[in-house]
C-alpha cells in the first residue's frame, strides 16, 4: 500500500474530493484519506496505474504531495 504525505488538506470535504478523484480511475483498487494526519493511502494495480500518476492526480486537484512515508 502506497502511503503518500499531502499538504493544505484541511477537512473531510478535501478528504472526499482526494477520493472521489482518484475513485475514477482504473488500477485504483482502494484509498483512505486521513485529512487529520494529512495522508492519502492507495492499494493500487501497478499493471494499470503508476504511483508517479496518483501523485499527479493529487497535485492536479489542487494538493500538495510532499512525500511518500
Amino acid at each position: 500500500m502506497l502511503e503518500i504525505k499531502i499538504k493544505k488538506i484541511t477537512c473531510s470535504g478535501c478528504a472526499g474530493r482526494i477520493y472521489r478523484a482518484l475513485s475514477q480511475y482504473d488500477g485504483i483498487i482502494r484509498s483512505f484519506v486521513d485529512y487529520k494526519n494529512k495522508n492519502v493511502f492507495v492499494k493500487f494495480d501497478e499493471q494499470k496505474i503508476s504511483e508517479n500518476k496518483i501523485k499527479e492526480i493529487i497535485n492536479t486537484i489542487g494538493f500538495e504531495v510532499v512525500q511518500n512515508v
